[in-house]
């Protein structure tokens, strides 16, 4: 039986408007965003937002439950951020005042200014090398990220955007078409791999997650889509991330959605915990799913 993506994921969209703390008008507002390609598109974005980017990113990038993360975002940005809250094409982090901290002021942001808990906290090196407990791994990263991204944008006319228009070969960032550039790109398989191996904290799904929050039409495949993948068995396995990508791609072109909103429905559909952010409540697809409550269980094959 072929599989109908457009039928299926108008269900799962259903079936999450059903399971809000907020009301639907309001989830819609939330997530209207996530529709556009044109709302996230990095030539509108100053160096500081790119930068505030990538550091969120890197918070939601490793196995830590999304929803406890999405509880202190409020908390993350106030630490991090210069300014008041603009949206999410309007916060920024200044990254060279983050790169000039002297080292004791960079040991003490990554020790005492956030506290996180036992999931964001680890015994690691402070910046002297000492092995010490309790060490902010997110923030340390984000540390020695504003140095390699302060350096990445000296070498390109301070600017990120040039060091982007350098790896992905286009004259003219303003003929560039964003919808073009999805995983199987190859200019843009060279930024990723370049963003992948230059900055701290930064595997495959975080190295998506940030390329799509500039505006590339690129997901992340991380474990909550990997299952609902698996589940309708369009996939092998939970951690077939590469196969993920090429579902992900075919939902956006059946439901002439972006692959950023087809990714950002899934998760939610399947994220444990309430999302204070989204207002969604803990996911159908879970773990433990509510198979009961899901209108496209007639095409899951864990539901049969």
């Amino acid at each position: 039986m072929i599989f109908n993506y457009k039928l299926v994921f108008e269900k799962i969209e259903s079936s999450l408007m059903r399971n809000l703390n907020i009301p639907p008008e309001e989830f819609k507002k939330r997530i209207a965003p996530f529709k556009e390609i044109k709302y996230w598109d990095f030539r509108n974005r100053t160096d500081k937002n790119i930068f505030w980017v990538l550091s969120y990113v890197v918070f939601f990038g490793q196995n830590d439950p999304a929803y406890l993360i999405e509880r202190k975002f409020n908390e993350i940005n106030k630490l991090l951020c210069d300014g008041a809250e603009k949206g999410w094409i309007g916060w920024e982090v200044d990254f060279n005042r983050l790169n000039n901290l002297s080292t004791p002021e960079k040991n003490k942001f990554i020790t005492e200014e956030f506290k996180l808990g036992r999931w964001g906290s680890i015994k690691d090196t402070d910046f002297y090398g000492n092995k010490i407990s309790g060490v902010n791994r997110y923030l340390k990263w984000i540390i020695e990220n504003a140095s390699t991204f302060s350096d990445v944008i000296r070498r390109h006319n301070n600017s990120f955007r040039e060091y982007i228009k350098e790896k992905i070969r286009v004259k003219d960032l303003k003929e560039l078409d964003l919808f073009e550039y999805d995983y199987r790109h190859p200019t843009l398989n060279s930024l990723f791999k370049d963003i992948r191996s230059e900055f701290s904290g930064f595997g495959d799904k975080t190295t998506y997650h940030f390329l799509g929050d500039l505006g590339f039409n690129v997901n992340k495949p991380d474990s909550v889509v990997c299952r609902i993948l698996n589940r309708f068995g369009l996939i092998d396995s939970e951690r077939d991330q590469e196969n993920a990508l090429i579902q992900i791609k075919k939902f956006a072109e059946e439901t002439g959605n972006i692959t950023r909103y087809i990714d950002i429905i899934f998760v939610k559909y399947g994220q444990k915990g309430d999302s204070p952010i989204f207002g969604t409540k803990s996911g159908i697809c879970s773990p433990d799913p509510k198979c009961s409550m899901c209108a496209a269980k007639q095409y899951c094959n864990y539901s049969r």
